[in-house]
């Protein structure tokens, strides 16, 4: 299982590496509610469409996972949210940040369960995800879909 508390550290190295490297970020910060989550996975969807518009079924991966992570903070975590989206020649890096220390768990879901499957979606669709204790209390969730070079 990758869920675990690590130092603070980014997950991957975009740092330019060639003059023709490419970086992009955006943040967001926002209350603790549902119609905030939604909001926040139209503004991801956007933001994609802007920035990388060929990566279509990766940018969808990035789209679920993003929508599952945000969900769980907005019902199980604790408000402000704050998410984080970097665009690099290696990737994309979503983080997502809510101040309740406590710890998303992977979960095995049963046939009827209708919950217990975010994390395994996460998994599923990205490269790498992890929690990270969060400066001045709380975690932040981040993962990894890697997108491929066109």
């Amino acid at each position: 299982m990758r869920t675990a508390i690590v130092e603070p550290q980014p997950i991957i190295d975009a740092s330019p590496t060639s003059a023709e490297a490419r970086t992009e970020t955006v943040w967001w910060t926002f209350p603790a509610s549902p119609v905030h989550a939604r909001l926040a996975r139209y503004w991801l969807a956007h933001w994609l469409e802007q920035s990388c518009p060929s990566s279509s079924e990766q940018t969808w991966s990035a789209r679920v996972a993003f929508s599952e992570v945000v969900t769980n903070a907005v019902l199980h975590g604790a408000g402000p949210i704050t998410v984080h989206a970097e665009l690099s020649d290696v990737g994309l890096v979503c983080e997502v940040t809510d101040r309740c220390p406590e710890l998303p768990r992977l979960r095995e879901a049963g046939l009827g369960d209708e919950r217990h499957r975010g994390l395994n979606l996460v998994e599923a669709l990205t490269a790498h995800w992890e929690v990270r204790a969060a400066p001045g209390g709380g975690k932040t969730m981040c993962f990894l879909v890697k997108l491929s070079q066109e």
